[in-house]
């Protein structure tokens, strides 16, 4: 199933969603990574330069996961066995975090596209060269400076997000035991309505993040292949 529908993710929305988590952990990783290293450090540009490269991708693949979203079924919560205000205060409050990271997702690479746009300085470039400028945006120092201090106020954001959205998760697949999660997940199908495994042994229900695991590692590869080889 390539669309989503009502009840489960399709397989863009999948792809999308697990990609787009790992050029966003890649790129957190090598921000902090790239301002440890000493100014003389060889490799220091070049951090910086995959840094910004990955995070131009990141982002286009970000709007592109929310395009898609816009244009499918969201597919309904699943039903509470026992309904009250709280279980429609989570779904909304799950809808805040959603918006919120998303919104961060798509800023965090923009603000930071713009600074490096905007530069005076011709400091580790962006490895797809037409994406060094940005039509309507002049160098200049302030402005440059300006949304690089945006850039670097927007990870906090980002991060309780995640914690946030990856706490739901885990309720979801742990506690309230539905198929929240599974649906979510490439090549794995969806059991059903809640309850889907109350009496499946551990090892049945940690299978989710073994295809999970895999997929994020087949995903790394390939982009190092890809940038570094």
């Amino acid at each position: 199933m390539i669309a989503n529908s009502h009840n489960s993710f399709g397989s863009v929305a999948k792809v999308l969603h697990w990609s787009v988590a790992v050029l966003v952990i890649a790129v957190f990783v090598l921000g902090v990574y790239m301002h440890e290293l000493p100014r003389a450090d060889p490799n220091r540009e070049f951090v910086y330069s995959l840094h910004k490269t990955l995070g131009v991708v990141a982002f286009f693949l970000a709007l592109l996961r929310v395009l898609w979203a816009v244009a499918n079924p969201v597919p309904k919560p699943f039903a509470s066995p026992n309904p009250s205000g709280w279980h429609q205060a989570e779904i909304m409050l799950a809808r805040i975090v959603h918006g919120l990271l998303y919104g961060a997702i798509l800023a965090l690479p923009l603000t930071g596209w713009i600074g490096h746009a905007a530069s005076t300085r011709n400091f580790a470039p962006i490895r797809i060269d037409p994406l060094n400028s940005l039509p309507f945006v002049p160098q200049s120092r302030a402005l440059s400076r300006a949304f690089f201090e945006i850039h670097h106020t927007l990870p906090a954001i980002m991060i309780i997000c995640l914690i946030l959205h990856i706490a739901g998760a885990l309720k979801h697949h742990f506690i309230t035991q539905d198929d929240t999660l599974r649906r979510i997940i490439p090549f794995w199908k969806p059991v059903g309505n809640h309850p889907v495994h109350r009496d499946q042994p551990l090892l049945h229900t940690l299978v989710p993040f073994c295809i999970m695991g895999l997929y994020l590692l087949a995903v790394v590869i390939a982009l190092a292949v890809i940038l570094l080889v």
